[in-house]
């Protein structure tokens, strides 16, 4: 599994990007096979008129997308947790389940 580490202005800086905040205190974001990443926007397909692409903003999330791609070819959405004994970058499986993929530490 991926190790990546990530400083405190990193980590604000990814919660600065979330388009809308969730309850779980996940940060989403959704990847296509064409490495166009966006913060999550709305349940389903994000229409294209309403993606804001970080692509290149964060060196750190730039890696966990390709990490992700490594895994899910297809893409998809994945989650940041930043919460302790958590951290980390999932994804959910078909019976949606978080399934991690990068081992994130501070």
């Amino acid at each position: 599994m991926m190790q990546l580490a990530v400083t405190r202005e990193e980590i604000r800086y990814l919660k600065q990007m979330q388009a809308k905040r969730r309850w779980d205190r996940l940060i989403p974001f959704s990847v296509n096979s064409g490495k166009a990443t966006w913060p999550f926007e709305t349940w389903g397909v994000t229409p294209e008129g309403i993606r804001v692409e970080v692509d290149g903003l964060c060196k750190k999330l730039d890696a966990i997308r390709e990490e992700f791609l490594r895994v899910r070819e297809s893409g998809g959405r994945f989650f940041i947790c930043l919460r302790k004994r958590e951290e980390g970058a999932y994804y959910k499986d078909q019976e949606k389940r978080m399934i991690k993929f990068v081992e994130i530490s501070r």
